[in-house]
């Protein structure tokens, strides 16, 4: 096996405590109808990773990868970069320039990509803060997104004595300062809902529209709530001041989220992998139906529906 080894000094646990560097402080909007909205962020199971795990979700229930942007806007502070500079740093003290960027990767669907976002000198003043922002076109987002703030080699300097140890290539990575993951699949929005103006059809209804729950993607082609905007008690659904404050628009992602929990488990095919997770698409409308059974303890009996509807609804009651 091989084993590579730097030649040149990289950003240690002692230095980034000697810069008081403050991680980097994420936030997540998309569009809707020409606005930027708010998403809100829960902290996940961090027991397998070493860095911070956020779930994505919309209280207005609108935002899903598949149909929607993603805007995330970040802030880290750097209390005294002066350190990062000279013999005992990363880079000359004379015209030696750091450079900060977010980089982020996405195993899944084997994207990454990288954006610089502030730069760093010894006469930079103190504290500096960073601030970026990285932008996701509908369905470029897949699995897990990581990002990663960084440091990376800009510009050389004039490097003297020990500093020539330093690295000189621009471009080389000096090191990582913190990394998130952020959950895409799952509860971003809990349902594709579209708004549609039908003035003779019913306040709310859901189409079922797949071949196989197994394959079949968890997107508004196969599965949608559609919300009617011309029916005359839709005002009191306060659709935009989210899940917290609507009771009608929370019994509505119950009723609807017990339909399609009993339509995929009534299909004989379908029910043991689904409840199991064998042998289901990730993504699909099965694996979504899975994760929500198996996050939420909800049980499931065919001949019981009552106590299906009960679990559903407590489940419901936790996640906002």
């Amino acid at each position: 096996m091989a084993v590579i080894l730097e030649a040149f000094p990289k950003m240690s646990r002692n230095l980034l405590v000697k810069t008081g560097y403050n991680s980097a402080i994420y936030n997540f909007k998309y569009k809707y109808q020409g606005e930027e909205r708010d998403l809100t962020t829960t902290t996940a199971d961090t027991s397998t990773s070493r860095a911070a795990v956020l779930q994505l979700s919309d209280q207005a229930c609108h935002w899903h990868p598949e149909t929607s942007n993603l805007i995330i806007t970040s802030k880290c502070t750097i209390n005294v970069p002066f350190f990062l500079f000279g013999e005992k740093g990363l880079a000359a003290a004379e015209g030696g320039v750091i450079g900060v960027a977010l980089m982020w990767m996405m195993p899944d669907s084997n994207q990454r990509g990288v954006v610089s976002i502030g730069e760093l000198t010894q006469k930079t003043e103190s504290p500096c803060e960073i601030s970026g922002e990285i932008a996701f076109a509908p369905k470029q987002l897949r699995g897990t997104l990581i990002i990663q703030t960084v440091l990376y080699l800009k510009e050389a300097g004039s490097p003297v004595g020990i500093e020539r140890y330093q690295a000189q290539q621009p471009g080389t990575i000096l090191g990582v300062l913190d990394e998130t993951r952020v959950i895409i699949d799952g509860n971003g929005s809990l349902f594709p809902i579209h708004e549609v103006s039908a003035p003779n059809e019913p306040l709310w209804w859901v189409r079922c529209d797949w071949d196989d729950p197994l394959e079949d993607t968890f997107v508004d082609d196969n599965f949608c709530i559609y919300l009617n905007t011309a029916h005359k008690d839709y005002s009191s659904l306060n659709v935009n001041e989210g899940l917290k404050n609507s009771s009608l628009l929370m019994e509505i992602l119950c009723a609807s989220l017990q339909i399609l929990i009993m339509k995929v488990l009534n299909d004989d095919v379908a029910r043991d992998a689904t409840i199991q997770g064998s042998g289901i698409v990730e993504g699909s409308i099965s694996s979504m139906v899975n994760y929500f059974l198996h996050t939420f303890k909800v049980s499931y009996d065919q001949n019981n529906p009552e106590a299906l509807a009960i679990d559903i609804r407590k489940a419901m009651m936790k996640m906002v």
